[in-house]
């Protein structure tokens, strides 16, 4: 089967035929800004509702930090090359 796009080239280029391992373009940081910014707010707080509630966000972001930490190692160690992006913002 040929890979080829509407111009008649193909789909591979040059860029993604010298990698031979995953690359991320931007590495994984467990520490989110937004998590940071959670402890800040909390170590800040002296409110004991506003405690529970910043508390819980940061029970959940770490949970959720923790789980795209796992699929960033899994992907690291993918047989197959590819460049990887995270936390990217686009604006249109």
């Amino acid at each position: 089967m040929v890979k080829k796009s509407i111009r008649g080239v193909s789909f591979e280029s040059k860029l993604m035929k010298t990698i031979k391992a995953p690359v991320f373009i931007k590495e994984f940081n467990k520490e989110s800004k937004h998590l940071i910014k959670l402890k800040e707010l909390l170590y800040n707080s002296t409110d004991k509702d506003l405690i529970n509630k910043i508390d819980n966000e940061i029970n959940l972001q770490t949970y959720v930090q923790e789980g795209i930490g796992k699929v960033y190692v899994e992907l690291g160690n993918s047989p197959v090359p590819f460049y990887g992006l995270h936390d990217i913002r686009l604006v249109h």
